[in-house]
């Protein structure tokens, strides 16, 4: 933790102003390196008031997802122990690739601002305004065979809806395989890729990309397919809250997938699909596949009921939804 850090822990846990003395004791510097820190903080965007003769009191939190201020919101036993953020990067996904390659440690979050190559599944654009949505990447050690690597997507998929449907007033929709939905706009996305031998996986990267307090109605390329949490309710909300509470549950499945104790995962990505019931259209590669979409199985596959009544596993591709 840098000296910015500190200087935040100590002012968020302050209940009175604080002097540049105490807090230059705390930190071992002086009271000029305590007043060269706060402006640091300033820059940043925090408010940080000097209150004559007692010290200084933070005001107000810059709408950041600095790893400091997300810490405290967070209740995860596994993942995001350690954070690495960023104000601007390529991906979240290349720069957690890269990072697992090099041996970081299961849970590694990395949080990023602005994606200047973010994209999702089928190397589609993924379109997002600096400081607006939740834009994050996690690397995850399972020791599970790597057909079973689909089981972290379901994770993220039943987190993301658990954590939206807990802190704001929307009810969203998984659609298979990777999407969030809220009616018929795309409110999340998730990339999964990984790196594994024969038998055993190496690592996984688990993407997502959620919508949070954007307007896709200024954005025409993009205005008739997504939505945002914002879109739909006609506020603004807290990302470091939903970003927590998206991390909170997906460290609670997660800790039951390690322990062989998932069984009802299935059911819960099955309890709030998008898809089932439904007439769909699968396209995978030079294949179409038209029918009705049975269920989810345990391994992640749709099973579909084609037009000829046959019943067909679909491990991939790209849905469409044939609505009237």
């Amino acid at each position: 933790m840098d000296t910015s850090d500190r200087l935040v822990e100590i002012l968020l846990s302050a209940k009175a102003p604080i002097s540049g003395e105490e807090m230059g004791r705390t930190l071992g510097l002086s009271r000029t390196a305590v007043w060269k820190a706060v402006r640091r903080l300033r820059d940043l965007g925090y408010e940080v008031n000097a209150v004559p003769r007692k010290g200084y009191l933070l005001q107000t939190i810059p709408d950041r997802l600095y790893s400091v201020v997300l810490r405290r919101n967070l209740k995860c036993r596994r993942l995001a122990a350690e954070i690495e953020y960023f104000e601007t990067i390529d991906s979240t996904n290349r720069e957690a690739k890269k990072s697992a390659a090099a041996g970081a440690k299961d849970g590694l979050l990395v949080i990023a601002e602005e994606q200047t190559h973010g994209r999702g599944r089928l190397d589609r654009t993924w379109t997002s305004p600096k400081g607006a949505n939740l834009l994050f990447s996690l690397v995850c050690r399972p020791p599970i065979p790597p057909q079973r690597v689909f089981r972290l997507n379901m994770v993220a998929s039943v987190s993301i809806a658990e954590a939206v449907e807990s802190l704001t007033p929307l009810t969203p929709e998984i659609k298979w395989p990777n999407d969030i939905y809220i009616g018929r706009r795309k409110l999340a996305g998730l990339l999964t890729e990984f790196s594994a031998g024969p038998d055993s996986l190496d690592y996984a990267v688990v993407g997502i990309g959620l919508n949070v307090n954007f307007d896709p109605k200024n954005h025409p390329e993009i205005s008739d397919t997504a939505t945002s949490v914002y879109a739909e309710t006609g506020r603004r909300w807290s990302r470091v809250e939903l970003l927590a509470g998206i991390l909170g549950r997906m460290d609670v499945w997660y800790d039951k997938l390690l322990a062989g104790e998932d069984g009802n995962l299935a059911s819960e990505w099955n309890r709030r699909s998008l898809v089932l019931g439904r007439e769909v259209e699968i396209r995978s590669f030079d294949d179409v596949l038209r029918g009705t979409a049975e269920t989810i199985d345990e391994s992640g596959a749709l099973i579909l009921t084609d037009e000829n009544g046959s019943q067909v596993r679909v491990t991939c591709g790209d849905v469409s939804l044939r609505l009237a």
